[in-house]
C-alpha cells in the first residue's frame, strides 16, 4: 500500500542481524515549504496513516508497516513543529525482529490448538 506524503522510506536488510534497517528521508517539496506549511502537511500525513492502518486487517503486513512508520513519525512531529530537524539528512532506524511466541508454539498456522 502506498500513502503519498512528505517521507521517503526504504527498508534494507541488516547485515548479519535479524531485522532490517528503515531509512527515512524528507521529500524535496516538503523541505522547500515554510515551517507552518510543513507542520500542517506532516499532521495531515499522520492522520492519513492512522486512517489507513485502522482500515487494514490486524494481520495485514501493510498495517504493521504503517504502524511502524506512524510511531516514528509521531516522534518526529515535535521536531518538525520546532523546525529543528535537519530535513536534508536521512534517518536510519534499526528494527529488530524476534520470533513470536505463537510462531514458536505452532509454526504451521500461528494458532494454538
Amino acid at each position: 500500500m502506498l500513502i503519498q506524503g512528505p517521507l521517503t522510506i526504504r527498508a534494507e536488510e541488516a547485515e548479519g542481524e535479524a531485522g532490517f534497517l528503515l531509512r527515512i528521508g524528507f521529500r524535496e517539496e516538503f523541505q522547500d515549504r515554510d515551517p507552518p506549511a510543513r507542520t500542517q502537511e506532516f499532521l495531515d500525513y499522520l492522520q492519513a496513516l492512522q486512517r489507513e492502518a485502522q482500515a487494514c486487517a490486524e494481520t495485514d503486513p501493510n498495517r504493521q508497516g504503517m504502524l511502524l512508520v506512524l510511531q516514528v513519525a509521531e516522534q518526529l512531529l515535535p521536531l518538525i513543529r520546532e523546525d529543528s530537524l535537519p530535513l536534508g539528512e536521512e534517518i536510519e532506524i534499526r528494527v529488530e525482529q524476534k520470533a513470536s511466541l505463537l510462531g514458536l508454539l505452532n509454526p504451521g498456522t500461528g494458532a494454538i490448538n
